[in-house]
């Protein structure tokens, strides 16, 4: 296994352990939850084996966490299709400041810095598009 994919599974794998705590699921429960065999989760958080693209979005929809979190370097292999991109501009042009100030911040927190790079140019281009 190479370092990002361990270090995926040591991210996981301290999500995995938070949502336990308070939830109180067993190993178990979550893999049959996700749909998978009771094993399968348990090898993949203990890094024997590699997670691909499909797993880490199915751990961090469970998880509700972003696979970003999990694997910060996934927005480099899930490229944006035209029609999200256009998707959200338009979105964001229906939001007001505050909102968009709000929204912003979460990003931040959670996507590669590029990508909120480009987020800002929208808005600002939007922005100046309205005025």
């Amino acid at each position: 296994m190479t370092q990002r994919q361990q270090e995926v599974a040591r991210r996981a794998k301290m999500a995995f352990k938070e949502k336990q705590a308070i939830e109180k699921m067993t190993l178990q429960e979550a893999s049959r939850a996700i749909g998978w065999s009771d094993s399968v989760l348990g090898q993949y958080l203990n890094a024997n084996i590699p997670m691909g693209i499909e797993a880490i979005a199915k751990v961090a929809n469970y998880l509700n966490v972003s696979p970003y979190e999990l694997d910060p370097d996934l927005a480099k292999e899930l490229p944006a299709q035209p029609e999200d991109v256009q998707a959200l501009e338009n979105s964001l042009s229906l939001l007001s400041e505050m909102e968009l100030e709000r929204l912003m911040r979460k990003l931040a927190a959670r996507l590669p810095a590029k990508d909120v790079s480009r987020l800002m140019e929208i808005f600002l281009s939007r922005l100046n598009d309205s005025l």
